[in-house]
C-alpha cells in the first residue's frame, strides 16, 4: 500500500490495527504520523507513545500496546527501528526479541490501539524477512518518489503559500536536494522567504539559493545518459560548470560514476547502492565498456590543451547518450 491509499482509508475511518512503514522517505513518514495518527485519535484525548526497539524488547512494547489506557480510550504505540527485531542471521533466534510475542499480538490486537512499526531498511532481503515476521500487518511503502512526483508536492505546497512555482524550477529544486523530498521542502521554505512580495518562484531563484551538490548532479547525468536523453545530460553538465567545476575534475567525477556502474553490472561482491544497481541494469555492458573507452579519449584530449575544454566534454556527453 502507498501512503496516498493509507490516507484515503484513514479519511474514511478505516484503520489497520498494525502498520509497518517501510522506506527512508522522511517526508512521507512525517505525513503518516501527522495525518493518519491524528485521524485515528481524533478529539478523544488519546495519546501517542514512542518506543525504540533498539532499546527495549518487542514483547514489552507490545505489552504496552495491549494494555488499556486508564485515562484515554485510544492510543497509538509507535515502534521505531523495527529492523532491530531481525535476528543477526537468517534462521537464527533473536536474543532480545520474540517472534512469538509479535505473532501473538497480531492474532489478537487491541482494538483501542494502533501499532506502527517503522523501518528504514533499504536492503531487499532484510525487508522481506521483516515483512515475514510481521505477516498480517498492513505494509505502507514510503519509497522515494520520482522527481516529477516530488515536484508536484512542492508546487502544491508553494501554491498554498500563494506562490506560482515553475514546474521546471520545482524539478531542479528536487534534484539539487539529492531527490530528498524532506530536504527539498526545507529548501523551499528558504526560497519562498527569498521571494516574498513576488507571485512566482523561478528557476533562477532556485539556482541562486540552492546549488546542487556535485554527487547528485553526476547521478542525474548518469541517469540521463542511461535514458539516452542528451538534452537532460547536457543540462546536468551545465549545472556543474555553473558551480565553477573545471573540465578535468568534472571528467573525473563522470569516470568514477561510470566505473561504479561497470562494477555493478559485472556483479561485484562489494557493496553497491541499490540506486547504482538499478541504473546499471538499464545500460548494456557493451555500452558501459564503450563509455570507458570514450572517457579515456576525452581525458587525452583535455590533457593536450584543446582550445575549448567545454566543447570536449559536451561532445563526450553527446556520444555517451547516443
Amino acid at each position: 500500500m502507498k501512503l496516498d491509499a493509507a490516507l484515503r482509508d484513514a479519511a474514511k475511518g478505516k484503520f489497520a490495527p498494525v502498520y509497518l512503514l517501510m522506506g527512508s522517505e522522511i517526508f512521507f513518514r512525517d505525513k503518516f504520523r501527522k495525518e493518519v495518527v491524528a485521524m485515528f485519535l481524533k478529539d478523544s484525548g488519546g495519546e501517542l507513545v514512542d518506543h525504540d526497539l533498539g532499546e527495549i524488547p518487542v514483547r514489552d512494547a507490545l505489552d504496552d500496546a495491549a494494555t488499556l489506557g486508564l485515562f484515554s480510550p485510544l492510543r497509538v504505540v509507535w515502534l521505531r527501528n523495527a529492523e532491530a527485531i531481525l535476528p543477526k542471521r537468517e534462521g537464527a533466534a533473536s536474543s532480545k526479541h520474540s517472534p512469538e510475542a509479535v505473532a501473538a499480538y497480531l492474532a489478537r490486537p487491541n482494538a483501542q490501539c494502533m501499532v506502527v512499526f517503522e523501518s528504514r531498511l533499504d536492503e531487499k532481503d532484510k525487508a522481506t524477512r521483516l515483512e515475514k515476521i510481521l505477516a498480517g500487518c498492513t505494509v505502507v511503502n514510503l519509497e522515494q518518489p520520482s522527481v516529477g512526483e516530488s515536484a508536484r508536492y512542492l508546487t502544491d505546497e508553494a501554491s498554498k503559500a500563494g506562490f506560482a512555482f515553475d514546474p521546471r524550477a520545482a524539478s531542479e529544486l528536487v534534484e539539487s536536494s539529492g531527490s530528498d523530498l524532506g530536504r527539498a521542502r526545507m529548501e523551499l521554505q528558504k526560497v519562498m522567504a527569498y521571494c516574498t512580495g513576488r507571485p512566482k518562484i523561478t528557476i533562477e531563484d532556485v539556482r541562486a539559493l540552492v546549488p546542487a551538490e556535485p554527487v547528485f548532479i553526476i547521478w542525474e547525468l548518469g541517469d540521463s545518459i542511461g535514458r539516452r536523453d542528451a538534452a537532460s545530460a547536457l543540462e546536468r553538465l551545465e549545472a556543474l560548470f555553473r558551480q565553477g567545476h573545471s573540465a578535468i575534475p568534472t571528467l573525473g567525477l563522470i569516470s568514477s560514476h561510470m566505473r561504479r556502474l561497470v562494477r555493478a553490472k559485472a556483479g561485484t561482491t562489494q557493496w553497491v547502492s541499490p540506486e547504482v544497481k538499478a541504473q546499471a541494469a538499464k545500460i548494456p555492458m557493451k555500452d558501459l565498456v564503450r563509455a570507458l573507452d570514450r572517457l579515456h579519449q576525452a581525458d587525452l584530449e583535455l590533457r593536450s590543451s584543446p582550445p575549448d575544454d567545454r566543447i570536449v566534454l559536451e561532445r563526450l556527453i553527446l556520444d555517451l547518450a547516443r
